[in-house]
């Protein structure tokens, strides 16, 4: 959950020389509370702070349907992304 919008900041738009206009165009924060919307559908929700979380939370699924929720900083989603990116690279033997 970046509050909106960061996907596109992995496109040519989101590049670093067009950061000053980026938010402008494309941020667009919802102030949505994922917990409440789940609990109104009658989903199970779960926040993750960290990545032990994350993997606890994917080994451990349970039945039915739930969400698994990550907050990442909008700001910085094509670095983190690049981030992921590589390391995906490296476990499956093809670094850059």
């Amino acid at each position: 959950n970046d509050d909106g919008g960061s996907v596109f900041a992995t496109l040519e738009h989101g590049e670093p020389d067009r950061a000053h206009v980026f938010e402008r165009f494309f941020g667009t924060p919802h102030g949505a509370d994922l917990a409440a919307l789940c609990a109104g559908y009658g989903v199970r929700h779960r926040l993750a702070r960290d990545a032990a979380e994350v993997a606890e939370s994917l080994a451990s699924p349970g039945p039915g349907l739930s969400v698994l929720e990550v907050r990442i900083d909008r700001t910085r989603r094509r670095a983190t992304d690049a981030t992921i990116a590589a390391r995906i690279a490296v476990e499956l033997g093809r670094p850059n």
